[in-house]
């Protein structure tokens, strides 16, 4: 006999909600993970970039807290405060936190930002909010 398993996810109205409290101080409250009421889906915590470095030349490292349930990272850069941003890489793994943006252009500022993915139960990506943005100007 094949055994499966199944994830379980609970919308509360108004009425249940007022009766029994809400996030944290809901008497219901058993898990930290970030979710959505819309889909329903777990939402893995959000990540922060903690620093990027500029020691050679025209490469930028970029570090970032690890995210509690993360399959990996998303991270999107933009050179200048008017252009798109566009995604710099994507890191499939949680563990990591740390990434080599190499041949930039020197003397250029650029923007980065970087979110968390987990994949649900049918393969599909589910994303964490944007981190912050920072910017940081290529030697």
């Amino acid at each position: 006999m094949r055994q499966t398993s199944a994830n379980i996810y609970f919308a509360y109205d108004k009425e249940a909600k007022s009766l029994y409290g809400t996030r944290k101080n809901s008497i219901l409250y058993m898990t930290q993970e970030t979710y959505s009421a819309d889909d329903l889906t777990a939402k893995p915590a959000k990540t922060s970039i903690t620093g990027i470095s500029n020691r050679t030349a025209g490469k930028l490292v970029i570090t970032w807290k690890k995210a509690k349930s993360a399959d990996g990272y998303e991270i999107y850069r933009r050179a200048g405060t008017t252009n798109p941003y566009v995604r710099a890489a994507v890191i499939k793994s949680g563990s990591t936190t740390k990434y080599t943006n190499a041949k930039l252009k020197k003397g250029h500022t650029y923007y980065y930002r970087i979110r968390s993915y987990r994949y649900d139960e049918n393969g599909r990506k589910i994303y964490s909010g944007w981190s912050t943005v920072k910017k940081q100007k290529v030697k």
